[in-house]
């Protein structure tokens, strides 16, 4: 869509002067910087974002892409700002430690473990919270799952059993095939599991749900597992755009959400006048009491609208539910069914009330055998037995009538009724679908794929129908092929047109609704595919009181409800009661879900201010600004952390001297060995003003010999390199530490303790300790760091990438290289996971880049992954890149 409105506008806009660029996935660096400079820069918000946290780790100013931020406008605002808000852009890495076989033992536990009613039932192991999409676990639960896993503490911070019988157990109640996702094989023939976005109803391909849920419902589904991946950036799209001093978007349903643009994103909405004034008729709802009659029903009116050749797009919530109505569309078993029934209820209703007589013996010979029924010849039966009672019995010329209309149906069914499906399944179809949608006659069964940006023309799409004509002929001669497509376009137009009258004369394109979302804007998008540019169109919505959104939100009113009315199942209620508990049960949905997206916020904000730091430093550093004064400030600092640690200056000098002094020149001597020049007894008997002046000369004349050693210049490059990575290895680390706080902090609320302050609190010290740790390991690395001269560097680079980013072919080999690096942090550090996921990181780049670098951006980074309160991420992860990093794309709690 961003290269058509590239294409599209671009004309217009190069006519004004104005330069247009357009910014696509696996686009080389090159093309993307000349893009971003453009005046008017096209592209998807994912790359956007994916370019953001790529900039923020690159090595080098001139593989920086992105330029300062000022305008942004966003298509489908909605859908970007408020459904994906809480979708983080991941990009990320694979870690050491593998729990493929901790995830199938938890998939094998979980069926044994029973589940209970509610959170007050006692007698379970846990309940599930279908509002938040979690599961929450009883003590009886975790006693009976620490003997089935033979462990004493589920709770054990090395292995985390608990979490990962938490997912696995989500897996298994809240995640289901062919609604939440999809099996498909991938590129290399292997199974895996692919989610199905609810909004769009499309498959995304490469996207995961991350915390161990995706691998859950691998599990859960036999197929290979993949292994979790470790965060390098995030941002959530809320941040992300609110980096632009300027925002502005359009969609076609975003009044229902005007409170939280304006609350969030200070923007206010203003609807926009029709092009042409509409004239479609959105019906009341039809509601029936179970789920099976509500499709019963549904397939009636379908029929009955194709019989007259009116064109019918149907809505569905899931793939589940569009294979269900085409199934039913296409094979007579179950509404044959439905007619046996019918005809059990009328036979009951004849004995009930000892009707006999000439006609209700025709109905009777009639009725024993159902599967020859002529609809014809029976609607003449029907005629007789009203005749007989023409005012008595009511009920029984009603359900003559209705099995008659399903007899009409059955034989429709058997004749065949010419319909499409589109769903994440069939998606490569989509453009042919949607093309014939709005023909005579037309049925198609669509997910919510064809409820956003698809134009559904009255009589068919001319263009595409001639391009369908044109594709069997296989024309190489592109002037030829645009020839013919001109003259067959202007042949199909007049037929088009023909259609178009007709169809607007039966009254449009009627849209049937099975099922109302959780949002109202995505029952409007389904309506907005009718009546478009002033053409006629209907819709109406047929619910079942047992829908999701009525049994999760609706309450106990619509419980009591089913109770009251007792009517028979085929009768549709229409209660101004049940009208209302509709919208008011999408109305408590609405405000559940923007009280999560402004709880994110407020969370994030903490993280985004932090982040803003980081990067800026980063930034600087980029720069080359000449960072000795920061070095030599980090020298100090360091010492007084040091000095304030191991010392109290309000003590006289022989308190400290036997213990305190000597752990001062050991730590001292670990992170600048020139400094063990200095002996201990040169240091006794000083005063602490004095002890430290000493220190200060001592530490800045070993700095002073270091770089009269390497050289000045060298220096520079050595202190921006050494700080680079400090801080890329040190926010990596700082990410996991922050997301397993984040996990946690609800629980202060037992203690009657804000979780919101408490997290701000201890990110804060967190983030304070992630500083000095950044300080401490850069002095050492720059005091330790080996030089290598210009023949002991690495022999090659890739094509076109040189030490200084793409399209650099040559300059100074690196001053400090990958496998240097390495040895540093192998001397320096132990074996824990993290480290050793660095290790993993640098040896990765050092493959793929020979100098020192993070992911350069010449390889798209096309992993993805989103994360929410309640831990429930979509995880956008493509294949990996040549530095074997992949970027996440999370979203948020269905």
């Amino acid at each position: 869509l961003a290269r058509r409105d590239a294409e599209w506008m671009g004309h217009i806009y190069k006519f004004l002067g104005l330069s247009v660029g357009l910014v696509y996935s696996h686009q080389p660096d090159h093309e993307k910087w000349q893009a971003y400079r453009a005046d008017i820069a096209y592209g998807t918000n994912h790359e956007f974002g994916f370019d953001y946290l790529r900039d923020n780790m690159r090595t080098s100013l001139d593989q920086l892409v992105q330029r300062p931020y000022y305008y942004a406008i966003v298509d489908e605002v909605d859908n970007i700002l408020i459904d994906e808000a809480r979708t983080p852009l991941i990009i990320s890495g694979f870690p050491t430690e593998s729990f493929t076989e901790l995830y199938k033992k938890m998939m094998q536990i979980a069926p044994l473990l029973q589940k209970g009613k509610d959170k007050d039932d006692e007698d379970c192991d846990y309940w599930v919270d279908e509002k938040a999409r979690n599961v929450l676990m009883t003590e009886r639960g975790i006693i009976n799952a620490e003997k089935l896993l033979g462990v004493k503490d589920l709770f054990d911070v090395h292995y985390n059993f608990h979490h990962h019988l938490v997912q696995a157990l989500r897996a298994k109640e809240l995640y289901r095939r062919d609604i939440d996702y999809v099996i498909k094989p991938n590129e290399e023939g292997k199974p895996e599991v692919v989610i199905v976005d609810e909004f769009t109803g499309r498959m995304m391909v490469g996207r995961r749900w991350s915390d161990g849920l995706h691998q859950a419902v691998e599990a859960k589904e036999g197929v290979p597992i993949q292994e979790e991946t470790l965060t390098f950036a995030s941002i959530t799209y809320q941040n992300l755009f609110r980096l632009y001093p300027k925002l502005a978007g359009m969609t076609g349903t975003a009044m229902t959400e005007a409170a939280e643009f304006n609350k969030i994103y200070n923007l206010d909405v203003v609807a926009i006048p029709t092009n042409k004034p509409s004239v479609r008729s959105d019906h009341s709802d039809v509601i029936y009491k179970t789920e099976q009659q509500k499709y019963f029903s549904v397939v009636e009116e379908i029929v009955d609208l194709h019989e007259i050749g009116r064109p019918v797009l149907v809505g569905t919530t899931s793939i589940e539910k569009s294979e269900l109505i085409d199934e039913l569309l296409s094979k007579p078993q179950k509404m044959n069914e439905y007619l046996l029934r019918k005809i059990s209820k009328c036979l009951e209703y004849i004995k009930k009330n000892k009707l006999d007589g000439q006609a209700i013996e025709a109905l009777k010979k009639t009725f024993e055998r159902p599967g020859l029924i002529d609809p014809a010849k029976f609607e003449e039966t029907v005629k007789q037995v009203e005749a007989s009672y023409p005012k008595k019995h009511d009920e029984l010329i009603e359900r003559c009538y209705s099995i008659w209309q399903t007899t009409k149906v059955v034989a429709a069914i058997r004749k065949g009724i010419n319909h499409h499906v589109l769903n994440a399944k069939h998606h490569e179809k989509e453009a042919m679908i949607v093309a014939q949608a709005g023909r005579k006659g037309a049925v198609t069964v669509a997910t919510n794929m064809a409820g956003r940006g698809t134009d559904i023309l009255l009589g068919g799409n001319p263009e595409y129908l001639a391009k369908e004509k044109l594709r069997s002929e296989k024309i190489e001669d592109q002037m030829v092929y645009d020839q013919k497509l001109k003259d067959l376009t202007a042949k199909m137009k007049s037929e088009t047109d023909k259609e178009h009258d007709e169809v607007v004369n039966l009254g449009g394109l009627h849209i049937i609704g099975t099922e109302r979302h959780e949002a109202r804007r995505i029952d409007n998008q389904l309506r907005g595919r009718a009546g478009r540019q002033g053409d006629p169109g209907t819709t109406r919505f047929y619910l079942g009181l047992d829908d999701n959104l009525m049994r999760i939100f609706g309450g106990e009113k619509i419980a009591r409800l089913m109770d009251f009315m007792q009517a028979d199942e085929e009768m549709p209620i229409e209660h101004g009661m049940v009208t209302k508990s509709i919208e008011n049960a999408q109305r408590k949905v609405e405000a559940h879900h923007f009280d999560m997206r402004k709880q994110i916020l407020q969370y994030d904000d903490v993280l985004n201010t932090q982040r803003e730091v980081i990067y800026r430093e980063r930034r600087r550093i980029l720069e080359r600004a000449d960072l000795k004064g920061n070095i030599l400030g980090m020298l100090e600092e360091h010492l007084d952390i040091v000095l304030d640690t191991h010392i109290d200056p309000a003590m006289p000098s022989d308190a400290w001297e036997e213990e305190g002094l000597p752990e001062v020149h050991k730590t001292l001597c670990a992170s600048i060995p020139m400094l063990s020049d200095i002996k201990i007894a040169e240091l006794s008997g000083l005063s602490y003003d004095d002890l430290r002046e000493k220190l200060v000369d001592a530490i800045k004349l070993a700095y002073q010999v270091r770089e009269e050693h390497v050289g000045s210049e060298m220096m520079r490059e050595l202190e921006r390199q050494v700080l680079l990575r400090t801080i890329d290895s040190k926010w990596v680390d700082y990410l996991h530490n922050i997301d397993l706080l984040r996990e946690g902090i609800h629980l202060r609320g037992y203690g009657q303790r804000d979780p919101l302050q408490e997290y701000k609190r201890e990110a804060f010290e967190m983030f304070n300790q992630l500083l000095r740790s950044i300080q401490e390991e850069s002095i050492q690395l720059i005091f330790k760091a080996q030089i290598l001269g210009p023949d002991e560097g690495d022999d090659e680079l890739p094509p076109d990438h040189g030490p200084n980013g793409p399209g650099d072919s040559g300059g100074p080999p690196p001053l400090l290289t990958e496998e240097n690096l390495l040895d540093l942090i192998n001397s320096q550090t132990g074996d824990d996971p993290f480290t050793q996921s660095v290790k993993d990181m640098l040896e990765q780049a050092s493959k793929g880049l020979g100098a020192v670098g993070l992911p350069s951006g010449d390889a798209p980074i096309v992993s993805q992954s989103n994360k929410t309160e309640t831990k429930e991420t979509k995880d956008d992860v493509g294949p990996p890149d040549q530095n074997g990093n992949q970027d996440k794309n999370q979203s948020e709690p269905r």
